[in-house]
């Protein structure tokens, strides 16, 4: 083969400056390059069969319903407060139950993990832990419906 690859270097070439012309800032270096940028991206966009590739057409199914616009690649925004009450029913069963203001279920899944400690030292310790498992299981499905209560709001 004849032909020679290309050298690429890490840099571009460097331009010939007169002596006349004053060194650029390394800011108004930036601002030049951004110019450029833009100028080749307005070249880019304003060509016509670029404009149409970048239009969803109306024969795609992936069209949302008449009057409205999605996003796409955007979920909803989820609610910090369920995401705190999902938070505190993992960490203590029952109080991001009793934050949210569902007071007669919080509280049982609070007493029920308190009363777990002293079930699992002074009588049976499989019944503490039972007692336990059951109150935090039940309270982190609670944190999650919470959770998903609250995201529903911003559909």
């Amino acid at each position: 083969m004849s032909e020679r690859p290309a050298q690429l270097t890490a840099r571009p070439p460097q331009q010939n400056r007169t002596s006349d012309e004053p060194a650029l800032s390394a800011a108004e270096r930036a601002e030049r390059e951004i110019a450029q940028i833009d100028q080749q991206m307005d070249l880019i966009m304003n060509k016509s069969e670029n404009q149409a590739s970048l239009v969803n057409p109306e024969t795609n199914a992936l069209q949302p319903p008449a009057g409205r616009s999605v996003t796409p690649g955007v979920s909803a925004g989820a609610d910090p407060a369920g995401m705190t009450q999902m938070v505190m029913n993992f960490v203590i069963p029952g109080s991001g139950t009793i934050m949210k203001g569902i007071y007669g279920t919080g509280f049982v899944q609070l007493g029920m993990a308190i009363a777990a400690l002293p079930t699992l030292l002074l009588v049976k310790w499989w019944l503490g832990i039972l007692l336990g498992v059951i109150a935090w299981v039940w309270s982190a499905a609670t944190g999650v419906k919470l959770y998903n209560q609250s995201t529903a709001r911003y559909r």
